[in-house]
């Protein structure tokens, strides 16, 4: 799960740097669907795996808030880690929801990338204030929804046809 994060940061790092529009969603952001099939593979335990993603990013310097000591990043990396598997969590517990790739519908599929989307916007806008870097705004909070949103329904949509389209036998 952390090295498929990592991978496709790196493909959208590279699209930026094709095509950037500022914090507006210049691509997908296709790293989001590994919070959506995490939480479907592994439950809440993607978080830690989100959490080790953010910090090779931060150690490497991919990702880099220059103006964080080390702490509050990490801080930051582990309130972005837990914000969309969080959100998943809740909405699969209330709605009893399957968490089985093939058994979920369209609009099941839909609704996840909706509320991971919206709750890792949120936790992002959320510990950006915390750690004083930037106050709330609505743009960058949109610009990762929006982002997250396409990005998870793209790779969700491309693997749950792929799986749907294999000739899997039953269980015996």
């Amino acid at each position: 799960m952390c090295l498929s994060y990592l991978a496709l940061w790196f493909v959208v790092a590279l699209g930026e740097e094709l095509w950037a529009a500022g914090d507006y969603v210049a691509i997908p952001f296709l790293p989001a669907f590994v919070r959506v099939i995490g939480f479907i593979l592994i439950g809440l335990w993607i978080v830690p795996f989100l959490f080790l993603a953010f910090g090779v990013l931060i150690f490497t310097g991919a990702l880099a808030y220059p103006e964080l000591a080390v702490g509050d990043q990490l801080f930051l990396g582990l309130l972005i880690a837990s914000g969309g598997p969080f959100a998943l969590a809740l909405a699969t517990a209330t709605a009893k929801m399957p968490r089985d790739l093939l058994d979920l519908s369209a609009p099941d599929l839909f609704m996840l990338c909706l509320v991971c989307a919206s709750g890792s916007a949120v936790s992002y806008g959320a510990g950006l204030a915390l750690v004083d870097l930037r106050a709330p705004d609505l743009s960058l909070t949109t610009s990762i929804f929006v982002g997250d949103m396409i990005g998870q329904l793209v790779v969700l949509g491309l693997v749950a046809s792929l799986l749907r389209a294999l000739p899997l036998k039953p269980r015996s």
